[in-house]
């Protein structure tokens, strides 16, 4: 159909349904573009008696001329901004893994029994994607981490540590034409215990983590006519606190089986903001989210000799529960619109996490692994690849 049909065959059907019929009609709504289009007003108050919004104009007359019929519903999504709900699920979801690098170097001083204080470097790289569920859209994120930290051994039979880490990530949303780049600064106090038993021992983790998020944001919006691009800046923080019980089974030292049971509590927060750009340039709310996070599995390792050194390989299967804000929720407005709020993409609640880990003694006191982590479920995965050094002082 060529431009002019289109607009009279549109101009024809929104004078016989009528305006207010006639845009919501016009695109098949989902929950976030539904939440769009009545924060408008016109379905409710269809005579603008303070004025039609400015993005009413243009979204008027780009139905009623320029956009093919399949693209009104990509129009809609773009025009809710729900790739702001989106990005902080993905940062939610890939901040739960938080506390995996301090507590894998603070078992590894537990398996040798020492009673020296250590120190540990970590840089790795990963991807994580988390599927859209009909409502918010696929997200990819792209990570790279660096964490430092080290722990000693403390009154009680107990380790008490530390960490900094830094990373930067890019978020992707390719069917919203969204994107963002965060540089995150995180934090972590941890301990342990390992109480040894007749056969076995039995190892209590605990500690809590805050990451802040400094993140710059770009969105666009296709009118035909007039294509916008808005940006945003603003700072989301997590906080979070966690711990975890554990059997550990000797088999043939070094070699251990160890089932375990883990909790985690994390929140998020974000800033308000308005962005910048056009009619089209949303302000948004601050908001806060909350995850109960349980996992339950075990790890093991065993000892090789490669080269008359030490050639440790570990690994772990987890399946890790969430309950709470999957779906985390932003409320924003346009210029001239009334309020509404937004679902970003659901988190999975159920994930499977491999672990496959070689470590290699460089010296007596220094040992050098490459960590494969895994996140699998059916709505979304993860893999990260990381180089860890661990020096007993």
């Amino acid at each position: 159909m060529n431009r002019l049909a289109q607009r009279v065959a549109r101009t024809s059907t929104m004078l016989a349904l009528g305006l207010p019929a006639f845009l919501a009609h016009a695109a098949p709504y989902t929950a976030n573009q539904q939440a769009f289009s009545d924060a408008l007003g016109f379905l409710s108050s269809p005579s603008f008696p303070s004025g039609p919004p400015p993005v009413f104009d243009t979204l008027l007359l780009s139905i009623l001329s320029d956009i093919p019929d399949a693209d009104l519903p990509y129009i809609y999504s773009q025009l809710s901004a729900d790739s702001h709900g989106s990005f902080t699920s993905s940062l939610m979801f890939s901040d739960i893994g938080l506390s995996s690098a301090p507590l894998a170097n603070m078992r590894r001083s537990m398996d040798d029994d020492s009673q020296q204080p250590s120190l540990w470097a970590q840089v790795g790289a990963g991807r994580q994607r988390i599927d859209g569920d009909g409502n918010g859209a696929q997200m990819r994120q792209d990570q790279r981490r660096s964490v430092f930290g080290g722990d000693l051994p403390i009154a009680g039979g107990w380790r008490l540590g530390g960490a900094l880490g830094y990373g930067e990530d890019k978020l992707n949303s390719s069917s919203r034409d969204a994107s963002a780049a965060t540089i995150t600064d995180s934090y972590s106090l941890y301990g342990g215990r390992d109480l040894k038993l007749p056969s076995s021992s039995l190892r209590f983790f605990g500690g809590a983590a805050y990451s802040r998020h400094d993140l710059s944001s770009s969105r666009r919006v296709a009118f035909p006519d007039d294509p916008q691009r808005n940006k945003g800046s603003y700072d989301l923080t997590t906080q979070q606190v966690f711990g975890e019980v554990a059997l550990n089974l000797p088999m043939g030292k070094p070699g251990y089986l160890e089932p375990f049971f883990g909790l985690l509590v994390i929140e998020q927060n974000s800033d308000s903001f308005n962005e910048r750009g056009g009619i089209s340039a949303a302000s948004v709310d601050s908001q806060s989210n909350r995850l109960l996070v349980s996992s339950l599995g075990s790890r093991g390792k065993q000892k090789f000799k490669v080269g008359g050194r030490d050639l440790l390989l570990a690994g772990h299967a987890t399946w890790r529960n969430l309950q709470g804000d999957l779906r985390p929720e932003v409320d924003l407005q346009l210029a001239g619109t009334n309020k509404f709020t937004i679902q970003g993409t659901e988190m999975p609640r159920n994930s499977l996490l491999l672990e496959v880990k070689a470590d290699y003694s460089l010296t007596r006191n220094v040992i050098l692994d490459i960590d494969y982590n895994g996140a699998f479920s059916s709505g979304s995965n993860s893999h990260f690849v990381a180089l860890n050094a661990h020096w007993k002082m």
